[in-house]
């Protein structure tokens, strides 16, 4: 079975509410969700039979409850990129009908396209004889169909999944590249707040849907979040894929790779020439920080301080309050000229702050 297939299956069932909140949100009032949801793999099994799609485990069909008492059947079918099928349209009609035939239960159809758009991307199936015709529609959407900002302003795990996705439209990835894109989407997701298991999934996701081709770099990202299996005790998705374990002192790895990153992140932005207020939005920075950063960071001053965080970071204990580890940090960066108000701003604290602390270190 392809590893997508696997993947897509796997965080599907494990939350298949919060796809439900991403497609059908207007309904989610009529569900019963304390029913729960039942996946019929039997069902789906029976639909495909003797058929091309009786290999594709991509798809759920699952069985829930309305309020009122019916059942409603879902079918959720992911095309993985590198699929192609002229004949799409025509197999999601025959499954529908195949439902209806065999169960009895008309199903509501959602595909998800994770490749480019193309002509091949249907959404309806259309039969026309003499004076007959005959049209079948169903729930379609296209990852590309939102933008990256358009995402990250959703509160849903399947806009971090989509993104995730997205990873695998783009070919010839530098490994350096690819693992600076995942740590992004890493400090993302837990800038989102989700609970500790939702984050440990989502983190596994990101690691393996896209692989690297040089397994440092796997180590390098197992570095920020402990991907161990063996220690794992959860189930669902983490069984399917290697899964993230963050065991106590591990934040610290997170902040210090999440630091360094953001830095790096800033010079490359700078020296492809992307203009300052963009750079500043997207990265969430005040303007004025950025242009102190362009001015007074080099190749070689940026080795400098990253070498010294990651230094700082190594020695630091784990019981060390924060206000001391920011007032830590701070102090790194003062050689550098920083204003007291750009300093303020990166670390969010008052300038005030900064300013006592400058002067303390000043009389040293």
């Amino acid at each position: 079975m392809p590893r997508q297939d696997l993947l897509w299956k796997a965080i599907i069932e494990e939350y298949f509410l919060d796809l439900l909140d991403f497609f059908y949100a207007e309904y989610i009032p009529q569900i019963d969700v304390s029913k729960g949801f039942e996946f019929l793999d039997q069902e789906l099994t029976q639909l495909y039979a003797d058929s091309a799609e009786e290999n594709r485990r991509a798809d759920k069909l699952v069985k829930m409850f309305l309020k009122d008492g019916t059942e409603q059947w879902l079918l959720v079918h992911i095309e993985v990129q590198g699929y192609q099928d002229a004949n799409f349209a025509r197999r999601m009609f025959t499954t529908y009908y195949r439902a209806v035939d065999k169960f009895n239960k008309p199903v509501e159809a959602l595909v998800i396209y994770t490749d480019r758009p193309k002509k091949n991307h249907f959404s309806f199936y259309e039969s026309k004889g003499l004076k007959t015709t005959l049209r079948y529609d169903f729930n379609s959407f296209e990852i590309t169909s939102f933008t990256e900002e358009e995402y990250e302003a959703m509160d849903n795990p399947f806009a971090i999944i989509f993104q995730t996705a997205l990873l695998g439209l783009k070919r010839n990835w530098k490994d350096e590249d690819l693992l600076q894109t995942k740590l992004l989407l890493f400090k993302k997701l837990l800038e989102k707040g989700y609970s500790k298991k939702k984050i440990r999934d989502l983190a596994a996701f990101i690691k393996v849907y896209v692989n690297f081709s040089n397994q440092e770099f796997s180590r390098k990202f197992d570095e920020i979040a402990d991907v161990n299996p063996e220690n794992s005790k959860n189930m669902g998705i983490i069984e399917t894929i290697i899964y993230i374990n963050r065991e106590e002192g591990k934040e610290i790895g997170v902040e210090k790779t999440l630091l360094v990153t953001r830095l790096e992140t800033l010079f490359k932005l700078l020296q492809m020439g992307i203009d300052i207020k963009t750079i500043a939005d997207a990265e969430k920075l005040k303007e004025y920080f950025v242009q102190e950063f362009k001015a007074l960071m080099t190749e070689k001053s940026l080795k400098k301080l990253t070498q010294q965080v990651n230094n700082f970071y190594d020695r630091l204990d784990i019981d060390t309050p924060k206000k001391e580890v920011q007032k830590q940090l701070i102090t790194l960066f003062l050689p550098y000229q920083f204003s007291d108000k750009a300093l303020a701003s990166f670390f969010r604290v008052l300038p005030s702050t900064v300013k006592i602390i400058r002067a303390s270190e000043n009389k040293k």
